[in-house]
Parts: C-alpha cells; sequence; structure tokens
C-alpha cells in the first residue's frame, strides 16, 4: 500500500490587500473617479515583485492577496493623453489578514 502526505499552507494568514479610489481632474477643471488608471505596488525588500492592478468604473483599485510587507505604489498608466500619470509615490505597509485603505489623497486612512 503506497501513502502520500499533503500539506496545506492557509495563505490568508500570509497576505493582505489595499483598497483606495482613484479620482482625476480633467482638462476643464472636473474631479470625478476615473476609470482605467494603472497602478503598481513594488516590494521595498525585492524590487522584482510587483502587483498590478487597474480602478474600475467606480475608480476603485484594489490590489488582493498581496504578501504581507512594505511595498511602494505609483500610478504607472492613465487611460487617456489628456491624462497625466502621477508622480507621487507613497509607501503603503500591507497587514496579513487586513485591507488597508487609502483616501483618495493615497495617505493611509487613520
Amino acid at each position: 500500500m503506497l501513502f502520500r502526505s499533503v500539506s496545506v499552507v492557509n495563505l490568508a494568514d500570509s497576505v493582505g490587500g489595499v483598497r483606495f479610489t482613484k479620482y482625476a481632474t480633467d482638462p476643464e477643471g472636473h474631479t470625478a473617479v476615473q476609470e482605467g488608471a494603472t497602478f503598481t505596488l513594488t516590494d521595498q525588500s525585492d524590487s522584482s515583485k510587483t502587483y498590478t492592478a487597474v480602478s474600475g468604473s467606480d475608480g476603485t483599485v484594489y490590489f488582493a492577496a498581496v504578501p504581507a510587507g512594505t511595498y511602494t505604489l505609483e500610478e504607472t498608466g492613465v487611460p487617456s493623453d489628456e491624462y497625466e500619470i502621477s508622480s507621487k509615490t507613497i509607501t503603503v505597509e500591507v497587514w496579513a489578514n487586513q485591507i488597508t485603505e487609502l483616501n483618495d489623497s493615497l495617505d493611509p486612512i487613520t
């Protein structure tokens, strides 16, 4: 008789997420949620580990199942030429089993 062993690892204990809403001002000066903006999270301890998310129709950007750690968040794409990519970057701490909520200025909500 052949026996095999199986190990189960609960990844939920080591990953978290980041969520915020992307707002943009158009050339006429109107501010609204923006669909189609691309953002990248880069692991500060290993820059080869990156995660990408795109804002949805309601402007929500959500990074799911990101390993706990410290990341740099930056905007890396915009939906059209009438918008500019923001040069602002922020440091984001991802905690296991938690969603880090950011406000529209990309500062952590406390």
